[in-house]
């Protein structure tokens, strides 16, 4: 009786730790630098002001599940209504991000629970259990947790959708048909890749239990009446009599599929994401990926299953196996796509693992050992998401740097010159928002747009003249092209000051490459985030889509001193 109240609290502290450790840092890097798909954020925006503040294309982005339940969700960030101190427009400025980033959390711990009933179905609940913490420690799902993209949230919707057929194929009843068709229909409505989940319903009515009756088939007419009402809800955009405002095609063409704002081109499919697939378990996973070969050994020398055990797994494979082919056959996916896979890798290891330790033909020495190799791996991924946690509750480069920036240069005497790709925290001057004309000024940032539309109620004091380091008529660098073929004859024109450059690797155009290095070479180095090309750097340079990070993404989390792009400041003297 003890063991069955131990296991539920287990489980449930489990949820808390995840949750508090994926909220701290959670607002980091805003405002100064933009966050990838805000779509999201702008459905807040809009249900808070009415107004979307981006060219985002958030109206057919993605299906409508999340936002609906994220404008139902009451405010959890206050601040100030009248700002007044640089803090309280910061979180002005940062708060519809930081509240979409808590919802995303809130929701992508869901998948904790929901893996321990998925894997309680091939395995002891202590084995459950160690799956459901394999899930909670995932650095893939942390690092997009504390995001304000949907695919952390979206995932534990999809799971759900699994499980509930798990429980139809048990019990084939009337009210599991409907709890599995609205589950389907959750799934369907949050991603447009939830559609796959409606094949585990499928195979769930097929392989149900119990005596076959024709008239069991009126019973799937439950579930897909809720799933076909699922598209109509959560799809809106696709439905253009009903809204015209929101409306969006979705057709076939020559070359693919449009559907929203979304293209897919029939040659992408290449089986270009093997090759994502494996570099993001190496990257984020290296722990559960370790456990998967010792898994996939055990289930070819151990296999064995009951009929009912296999008729599970069949219901949970005609989920994995065409999600994971789309996956591995698309060229462009991407490391976050994995997400809702995780809790099935996970449930899979955990079963080896279990058998292992139950085998009567290995030595106890073995099978301590095998034990001992899963906790090692539990314990290097949940080391990695607490590092990340608190990596992205210090301060960033770009903080760090303002806070010298600060305590070094006299706003009144010092222009500071910003590249583009970076920003700094500080009230920015009338000067470095408005031309003579009193035309707002090119803003690359949240927080250069958010001071831009205060004009006649700017920030407090200090305020400092900051100008973006790019192409200007007034100048007469019209293009980035002119910059990159005379990037000294630029930084004569724009002058002596400070300049604050985003680290030489992070350059993309060759405009910017020539230009930061036209700077070391005539400016003097006064600060850096990090060690540049003397060694290693200990910053991750790439918090959003770290995908193409080198070395892995978990090495770089465990030995980074700080989140956010490296920044070099430099004295530019007047020749």
């Amino acid at each position: 009786m003890a063991s069955r109240r131990l296991v539920p609290a287990a489980l449930a502290l489990l949820v808390l730790c995840t949750l508090a450790l994926r909220l701290v840092g959670i607002d980091f890097l805003e405002p100064q630098w933009t966050e990838q798909d805000t779509q999201l954020v702008q459905h807040l925006r809009v249900e808070r002001t009415g107004n979307a503040d981006e060219e985002s294309g958030y109206t057919d982005a993605y299906p409508y599940l999340l936002p609906y339940l994220l404008r139902a969700m009451p405010r959890v960030v206050e601040v100030a209504q009248t700002p007044q101190t640089l803090d309280e427009h910061l979180a002005a400025c940062k708060s519809l991000f930081t509240e979409t980033r808590i919802f995303i959390a809130l929701l992508s711990c869901l998948t904790v629970p929901l893996s321990y009933l998925l894997a309680r179905r091939f395995t002891s609940p202590p084995w459950a259990l160690f799956a459901s913490a394999l899930v909670s420690a995932s650095l893939l799902t942390h690092t997009f947790a504390q995001q304000a993209r949907p695919h952390a949230a979206a995932a534990p919707f999809m799971l759900l959708a699994v499980v509930a057929a798990l429980r139809l194929r048990a019990s084939p009843s009337w009210a599991n048909y409907g709890l599995a068709g609205l589950a389907a229909a959750l799934g369907v409505g949050v991603l447009h890749n939830g559609a796959a989940v409606v094949l585990a319903g499928l195979a769930a009515h097929f392989l149900r239990a119990g005596p076959r009756r024709a008239s069991d088939h009126l019973k799937l007419f439950v579930p897909v009446a809720l799933v076909a009402l699922g598209l109509r809800l959560f799809y809106p955009f696709f439905f253009a009599s009903a809204n015209p405002d929101i409306a969006a095609k979705m057709e076939q063409t020559e070359d693919g599929v449009t559907f929203g704002r979304h293209t897919v081109d029939f040659a992408q499919f290449s089986f270009g994401g093997v090759r994502t697939i494996l570099r993001t378990l190496g990257n984020y996973e290296p722990g559960l990926a370790l456990l998967l070969v010792l898994a996939l050994v055990t289930w070819l020398r151990t296999r064995r299953s009951s009929n009912a055990a296999s008729h599970e797994r069949w219901v949970v494979l005609a989920y994995v196996l065409p999600m994971g082919l789309v996956l591995a056959s698309f060229d462009e996916t991407y490391d976050r796509f994995l997400i809702p896979m995780l809790p099935y890798l996970a449930t899979f290891a955990a079963f080896g693992l279990g058998r292992c330790a139950a085998s009567p033909t290995l030595a106890p020495a073995l099978k301590r050992s095998v034990v001992a190799l899963g906790l090692a791996a539990l314990a290097l991924q949940a080391l990695a998401c607490a590092k990340l946690s608190w990596l992205r509750a210090s301060d960033d480069p770009m903080e760090l740097a303002a806070r010298f920036v600060g305590a070094t240069f006299d706003p009144a005497t010092t222009p500071l010159y910003v590249a583009p790709t970076i920003d700094l925290p500080l009230a920015r001057t009338d000067e470095s928002l408005f031309n003579a004309r009193g035309q707002r000024r090119i803003a690359y940032s949240r927080w250069a747009k958010y001071q831009g539309h205060r004009k006649g109620n700017p920030l407090p004091e200090p305020r400092w003249l900051v100008r973006y380091i790019g192409a200007s008529k007034e100048l007469g660098f019209q293009t980035a092209d002119s910059i990159a073929e005379n990037p000294q004859g630029f930084l004569d024109a724009l002058g002596p000051g400070i300049y604050v450059l985003a680290g030489g690797k992070l350059a993309g155009h060759p405009s910017e490459r020539a230009f930061y290095d036209a700077v070391v070479a005539r400016g003097e180095l006064l600060w850096r985030a990090a060690p540049h090309e003397s060694g290693p750097w200990r910053v991750v340079p790439i918090p959003f889509q770290p995908m193409d990070v080198a070395p892995a993404v978990i090495w770089r989390v465990l030995t980074a001193s700080a989140v956010g792009p490296p920044v070099e400041i430099y004295r530019v003297s007047a020749r």
